[in-house]
C-alpha cells in the first residue's frame, strides 16, 4: 500500500463519519420545553384509559387519567375526541385545579368521557387531552414531536 493511498482511505473514512453523525439528532430537553422569553411548555406524563374492557356502547362512561405538570400556571385541560379519523372536536374543558400527587411528582385530573351516538354500528374513537398555560403555550397528546405519551383509541359500539 502507498501513502497516498491510506491517505485517501482516512480523508473518506473521516468524511463518512462526519456525514453520518450529522444527520444523528440528539433530543434536547430544555430547547424541546422552553421559549427564548423565558416561557415554559406544559409537560404531559401520562394519559391512559383507567375504565378496563371494551370495546364500549353508545352512552357508556370512561375514565381517563391524565398526569401533566408546568413550571409556568396552567389555565386550562381540554379534551378532543376524534370519531373513525375526524376532524378533532372539543368535548370538554376542565379548569386547573392543583392535585399533586406524590409518587408520580404530577398533577393529576381524573376525566370522564360519554361515548357519543356513533354514525355506525363500530367505529374507532381517539381521544387527546390539551394542557393549556396562562402564557399561551400548550402540550397536547397527539402530536407525536410534542409529547411522551400517544393518544387513547379504542372501538366503540351501538
Amino acid at each position: 500500500m502507498t501513502l497516498k493511498y491510506i491517505k485517501t482511505c482516512f480523508f473518506l473514512l473521516v468524511l463518512s463519519g462526519l456525514t453520518f453523525s450529522s444527520c444523528y439528532k440528539e433530543s434536547d430537553w430544555l430547547g424541546d420545553n422552553t421559549t427564548t422569553e423565558g416561557k415554559h411548555f406544559p409537560v404531559i406524563a401520562g394519559f391512559e384509559l383507567v375504565t378496563e374492557g371494551g370495546p364500549f356502547s353508545e352512552g357508556t362512561s370512561v375514565q381517563l387519567d391524565l398526569d401533566f405538570w408546568s413550571l409556568d400556571a396552567i389555565s386550562s385541560i381540554k379534551l378532543y375526541e376524534r370519531v373513525d379519523g375526524g376532524d378533532p372536536v372539543e368535548v370538554a374543558s376542565f379548569g386547573y385545579t392543583a392535585n399533586f400527587q406524590d409518587d408520580s411528582q404530577t398533577d393529576e385530573l381524573i376525566m370522564s368521557y360519554t361515548i357519543p351516538s356513533l354514525p355506525a354500528d363500530t367505529v374507532q374513537i381517539t381521544l387527546d387531552a390539551e394542557v393549556v398555560n396562562e402564557n399561551g403555550l400548550t402540550r397536547n397528546t397527539k402530536d407525536g414531536d410534542t409529547s411522551n405519551r400517544p393518544s387513547i383509541t379504542f372501538t366503540a359500539v351501538k
